[in-house]
């Protein structure tokens, strides 16, 4: 029992280790990797690729660590939440869909049955039957791709999921005999 809480610790503490990282800089680049150190008003970055990087701190923008965000722009460190709030538009999906499933079969049966008494009175040669034919599919056609663009849509906004940001707090910011030192909470 004691290995196994003794790994398990391990494990826990060895998962940390290999946290990654999203740095977003100012110019929108992003790196993902790890924060190793910060030297001379530079993040030392060690990148998934293996690559060590050195970038200005007035360069980056916000660093991303797990479900914690460090916004330099504004100053605040806030707890990232995704969410999917719009999840019940799922059923409005399924039911435009089939909507748009029913609409498009009516109009495949409009169109053969115009195109039917089209060649009927063709083959009759009567000149009134022709003046009074008139193809009414063009509706159910319309419907069926304005409720597929629907079903598509709302499928989108059900799955994508809603980013929330909770602040926890201000950067704290302390000075040094050095100069100014900035400490960050990960």
């Amino acid at each position: 029992m004691k290995r196994l809480i003794l790994f398990l610790l391990l494990l826990l503490f060895a998962s940390q280790g290999f946290t990654t990282d999203l740095i977003v800089t100012k110019e929108n680049k992003k790196f993902k990797g790890q924060v190793v150190k910060v030297i001379d008003g530079k993040y030392i970055v060690k990148t998934t690729s293996g690559t060590t990087l050195a970038i200005p701190k007035s360069h980056v923008a916000r660093i991303y660590r797990g479900n914690r965000l460090v916004d330099f722009e504004e100053g605040m460190t806030y707890l990232v939440e995704k969410r999917h709030p719009y999840l019940p538009f799922i059923v409005l999906s399924v039911a435009s869909g089939a909507y748009s499933v029913n609409r498009y079969q009516e109009y495949n049966r409009r169109k053969k049955s115009y195109n039917n008494t089209l060649s009927e009175a063709q083959e009759s040669g009567s000149e009134d039957d022709l003046q009074n034919l008139t193809d009414n599919s063009g509706k159910a056609l319309a419907e069926s791709i304005i409720f597929g663009l629907f079903s598509a849509g709302s499928i989108y906004f059900a799955v994508k999921p809603l980013e929330v940001r909770v602040p926890i707090g201000k950067i704290s910011v302390g000075t040094a005999p050095n100069g100014v030192r900035l400490s960050l909470n990960f």
